[in-house]
């Protein structure tokens, strides 16, 4: 069974989006988060979609949604859409958020991303993410989780030369069981 973290997204708005109604001047927009692996939709798509907002280029939504995610997250997809009534609904604009952007950047296993996300091929989206790792995750740069917190093992089982990360060459702090500790050692990458 997979460990899940909290994600809590919130639609806060978008700005000029593409027209898409009979006379192109405005649309009726909606927010949809895409089913992508490791992130937990259970029940109908409907579900994880925003309000329409009729007749604006603008739209405020102001909708959060609380999901759950594993390892195997790669990426976070969204895609605006305009709502039509006697047709298919067609797409505004999408945009792709890497999962590497929704670690934390202090210590902790908390993130919030607060930001305007291109949208493609035209328009922004206003959206804040907040995440709860609920399992450890290797951060890039100077952040590094314990693989398991307080046992000093890796996946494999294989002891760790001391009690931080040994995938990685450091002098810097690691995060474990959610308190922050200083490692005074240079990690190895041979651990046996």
């Amino acid at each position: 069974m997979r460990i899940k973290n909290d994600i809590k997204i919130t639609f806060v708005e978008a700005r000029d989006l593409l027209a898409m109604d009979k006379n192109f001047t405005t649309s009726d927009p909606y927010v949809k988060i895409k089913d992508v692996k490791g992130l937990h939709l259970p029940g109908n798509d409907d579900l994880y979609r925003t309000k329409v907002v009729k007749k604006n280029l603008n739209p405020k939504w102001g909708e959060s949604f609380n999901l759950h995610f594993d390892d195997r997250l790669s990426k976070l997809n969204f895609l605006v859409y305009d709502y039509e009534v006697m047709s298919r609904d067609a797409r505004i604009g999408k945009v792709r958020l890497n999962a590497d952007q929704l670690f934390p950047t202090t210590s902790g296993s908390h993130a919030v991303i607060d930001r305007w996300l291109p949208l493609k091929p035209k328009g922004e989206l206003h959206v804040i993410i907040e995440v709860h790792w609920r399992i450890p995750i290797a951060l890039p740069v100077r952040w590094i989780f314990c693989l398991i917190s307080c046992a000093h093992q890796d996946y494999e089982g294989r002891q760790l030369p001391h009690p931080c990360c040994a995938f990685v060459q450091c002098r810097t702090w690691y995060v474990s069981c959610g308190n922050t500790h200083k490692c005074d050692h240079y990690c190895s990458t041979d651990a046996n």
